[in-house]
């Protein structure tokens, strides 16, 4: 089985409003890190799989190839300021308004809850602790990669 964390891709669609109208990125992870992973490294970890000639028979971790924080020096919004040419900010939200901005999106108030309840652990270390380990696929795609190539999405 195959197990991703976060995609590359979500800056596409979760972030666009966000990016776009009010410089910002939100989320309640505080300075958790995050290995983002390419949906092309994600279909690759599946083929590969599916197609090997003797099944693992185990769990498998795929994650990307660099850890980011939304605000710390490696970061979502250092990246997404030099590639767009203006200051994009974390903004940290709180539980409660995280949940209510998921609900505004039109999810559940269980979905919403879901999600923010992945974005604690994030906070405490989740993701991190699966990087580098004997059960770890490492994608190739970066997060700056992605920015680069899709900028357009987030231009004004």
């Amino acid at each position: 089985m195959l197990t991703y964390f976060l995609p590359i891709e979500n800056f596409g669609t979760l972030f666009v409003h966000s990016i776009k109208e009010n410089n910002e990125i939100f989320s309640t992870t505080k300075n958790g890190k995050i290995p983002l992973i390419g949906a092309d490294d994600i279909a690759k970890a599946a083929f590969d799989a599916l197609y090997a000639e003797k099944s693992a028979n185990t769990d498998y971790y795929v994650v990307g190839p660099e850890l980011y924080t939304y605000d710390e020096a490696s970061t979502f919004s250092a990246l997404f300021t030099e590639v767009l040419g203006r200051k994009i900010t974390h903004k940290h939200l709180t539980d409660e308004e995280e949940l209510a901005l998921y609900q505004s999106f039109g999810l559940s108030k269980e979905y919403a809850a879901m999600l923010n309840a992945g974005e604690g652990l994030v906070a405490n270390g989740s993701e991190e602790a699966f990087v580098g380990t004997n059960k770890t696929i490492t994608g190739t795609h970066t997060l700056r990669q992605f920015v680069e190539a899709n900028k357009q999405i987030w231009l004004k």
